[in-house]
């Protein structure tokens, strides 16, 4: 935290997935600390991923009839046939599943359980040019909302 108290880094270490992701998120404090807590206590707002490790950097999606498969860098990885039931996700934690769907030409509905429990949703938006991805994902258990812009690389 900042000699100030109006920010602190939250450094994060993931290992659910076969590659762990570690990074640094930077958040902003909203409004006053809560009198007499911890110097912690109080809102935050994340304001900027500051560090991520190669692991938590790329996701790729693959499409070949009948099916699509999705993958991340850090081992993640669920193949569908896009008929909205629920498939395995490989390299993730024992349980988990995955249903994903492509109900417009511009988006992909992903929707992820652990066991019976359903945690995550995904919604996938690809930009006009196709040129990157909007990732918008909703952590069911934390009820958190995150942003992501994935832009596609090019020559590989």
């Amino acid at each position: 935290m900042a000699k100030d108290q109006k920010s602190l880094v939250f450094d994060f270490d993931e290992e659910h997935a076969s590659t762990p992701v570690t990074g640094s998120i930077e958040y902003a404090r909203i409004g006053e600390p809560l009198a007499g807590a911890h110097a912690v206590s109080g809102k935050w707002q994340a304001k900027k991923l500051t560090q991520i490790s190669a692991s938590g950097q790329s996701m790729t999606i693959v499409q070949s009839a009948p099916s699509l498969t999705m993958s991340w860098s850090d081992g993640r990885s669920v193949q569908s046939p896009l008929d909205a039931k629920y498939y395995p996700v490989d390299g993730y934690t024992p349980g988990a599943k995955a249903s994903i769907l492509n109900s417009r030409p511009d988006m992909l509905a992903v929707n992820r359980l652990q066991g019976t429990t359903p945690v995550e949703v995904l919604r996938v938006f690809i930009s006009v040019d196709s040129e990157s991805l909007t990732v918008k994902q909703v952590d069911w258990l934390c009820r958190n909302l995150t942003t992501y812009t994935y832009s596609k690389k090019h020559g590989s």
